[in-house]
């Protein structure tokens, strides 16, 4: 740490931990005895800060980070679709710092929590609500009429009849185009285009799980490139939504209060080891069954 660094981290003549880089923050083995609340504390003191959570990921920027931290326990989705962009850049896909890693952190958590997922990500701004509904509900249709475009398909220019209005007769139609509402998005924000260019590399690669389209599954660069930050979710069904809805009504602990977790720190969680059983043999449980013993005269049954 050099001499700026130094001064610039001092407050009130107290030394306030520095967090350069992710390995500061997540793989210091002086983070060995500090709870989470500890280990947050010191990294927002030093003027990092958390940004925001989903289902499954927690996310963190700090100033010093030319990226933002996604950390994770399990994402049986967003892993492969982060490989994936990772090996295949397009405007459309975050930039990732390196593939998901996952690491043993250095500070005092429940065994269950013994490893997680970091995943390093450009940072990105918020996308403007309009876009963002706009393509939770059409970027489908955004993704078909580029697809239709690059191929020559002629239902794209396909018209169909739209009712306009009703009078005290019959109702009036008026010829529109089928995609007209994507063509008018177009010409508003042109970076779309490659926005549906992405989701339909998405829709035609190898990765699995359901698409998943919504207006917090967008964001935008400064140059105003809008990126798919997470398309893909496992899914779900009627006994999984049962299950869960069963989870949250059930006390599963048989009393007001779960049991206070084991923390470790520092290290992965020791195995119990397995108790050895000594199998019978074929023999001896035939000997067993009938009540004679290998030395005992063969008797009649």
């Amino acid at each position: 740490m050099n001499f700026f660094r130094l001064n610039e981290i001092m407050r009130n003549d107290v030394l306030t931990e520095a967090f350069d880089t992710v390995s500061d923050f997540m793989l210091n083995p002086e983070h060995r005895d500090k709870t989470w609340d500890q280990l947050m504390g010191e990294f927002e003191a030093s003027g990092g800060k958390y940004v925001g959570s989903g289902k499954y990921a927690s996310v963190f920027d700090h100033p010093s980070w030319l990226y933002v931290l996604k950390l994770f326990s399990h994402d049986d989705r967003y892993i492969p679709f982060v490989r994936f962009a990772y090996r295949n850049p397009h405007p459309s896909f975050p930039k990732f710092f390196g593939p998901p890693q996952r690491i043993v952190p250095f500070y005092k958590r429940t065994a269950a929590e013994a490893k997680t997922y970091l995943v390093r990500i450009e940072k990105l701004k918020p996308l403007s609500k309009e876009i963002g509904e706009w393509l939770g509900k059409f970027i489908g249709d955004g993704a078909h009429y580029i697809k239709g475009k690059k191929e020559g398909m002629d239902f794209i220019d396909r018209r169909r009849n739209t009712m306009r209005r009703i009078r005290q007769g019959e109702p009036e139609y008026v010829e529109r185009n089928m995609y007209q509402h994507v063509e008018d998005m177009l010409g508003r924000f042109p970076k779309l285009h490659e926005t549906f260019e992405g989701w339909n590399i998405i829709i035609n690669s190898d990765l699995k799980g359901a698409l998943d389209a919504h207006a917090n599954n967008f964001m935008q660069r400064s140059n105003g490139d809008i990126v798919i930050i997470d398309p893909l979710w496992t899914g779900s069904n009627p006994y999984a939504d049962h299950q869960a809805m069963m989870d949250l009504e059930t006390d599963r602990w048989g009393g007001d209060e779960p049991p206070e977790p084991t923390l470790i720190g520092g290290e992965l969680p020791k195995k119990k080891r397995k108790r050895k059983i000594k199998k019978k043999s074929a023999a001896r449980g035939f000997y067993d069954r009938h009540g004679v013993t290998p030395s005992t005269p063969e008797v009649p049954f």
